[in-house]
């Protein structure tokens, strides 16, 4: 009798059939822009397939309320039941910003010079407009930001090297609460924004912007060596994110005060309350 299936046996079978698909790409698709398309593929295909219904990717490009467009991006993660989205097609949608919940830079092989321009990227991402939460809609802990992930499916780079040129990177225009928030190494471990609060342990936290914390907070950059678990990882701390992600948005971009005076004709004249009188041949 085979065994029932365990949460750890299925993020482990995932990333093993993500691990074929990765060879056989590399293996069988010449050209480096065809693969990492490929390469990108394999992830949507991992995310469409395990995150809430909610959400959706694709690839493309996001514009903000201020009509920002951002470069090209391998993944854009949005909120598909709440979002308009303004061209689609299977390499170039555009989405609107505040609908946008996570970015994902995918690398076959990362290097350091891949790393530092995928950190830029994740910057970028930051960078666009967001619109604040109404503090009138008396929400607590709803999340706007945008998540940012670097994935890749092998790399030499050892950990300290992934920190120390991560923390090259963070500076007064990007400091850490709006750098990268996740960096993914299939089968290894992940690598991802942490605290220490004294008198407790250290915490994997999701940097939604400055915020207050007791005196002696320290925060950093951490690597969790997950091996096969790394996919299950993933998936847990980026839900830390989803979950919360604000539910609504209205569709930005358009102000009608902006249209030129028109013409108009009224048919009727509220007399009291619903109640309308119809004055025929007036205007």
């Amino acid at each position: 009798m085979s065994k029932a299936p365990t949460r750890e046996s299925i993020f482990r079978d995932a990333a093993r059939r993500m691990r074929v698909d990765f060879e056989e790409v590399r293996n069988s698709v010449p050209h480096r822009g065809e693969a990492g398309g490929e390469g990108e593929k394999i992830i949507r295909d991992f995310l469409d397939s395990h995150l809430p219904g909610r959400f959706r990717t694709t690839s493309g490009f996001i514009i903000d309320g201020k009509d920002h467009v951002s470069s090209h991006f391998d993944i854009i993660l949005y909120d598909h039941l709440n979002c308009p989205v303004y061209r689609t097609s299977e390499r170039g949608s555009i989405i609107p910003n505040d609908n946008v919940a996570s970015v994902f830079e995918v690398k076959f092989q990362l290097t350091t010079t891949l790393l530092r321009s995928a950190i830029k990227k994740i910057h970028e991402a930051k960078n666009l407009a967001k619109t604040p939460i109404d503090p009138n809609d008396h929400v607590f802990g709803e999340q706007v930001a945008t998540y940012g992930v670097i994935f890749t499916f092998e790399s030499e780079l050892s950990y300290q090297t992934v920190i120390d040129l991560w923390h090259a990177e963070l500076g007064e225009a990007n400091p850490l609460h709006n750098s990268c928030n996740l960096i993914v190494m299939l089968d290894r471990g992940v690598f991802t924004t942490c605290i220490h609060v004294p008198g407790y342990q250290n915490g994997v936290v999701n940097f939604q912007g400055v915020s207050e914390a007791p005196v002696g907070t320290e925060v950093g950059l951490a690597y969790l060596e997950c091996g096969e678990r790394t996919l299950d990882a993933m998936l847990r701390i980026l839900l830390v994110h989803l979950t919360p992600f604000r539910h609504r948005i209205d569709h930005p971009g358009f102000n009608f005060a902006e249209l030129p005076p028109s013409p108009s004709k009224w048919f009727g004249r509220y007399i009291e309350p619903k109640l309308i009188q119809y004055q025929p041949g007036e205007s």
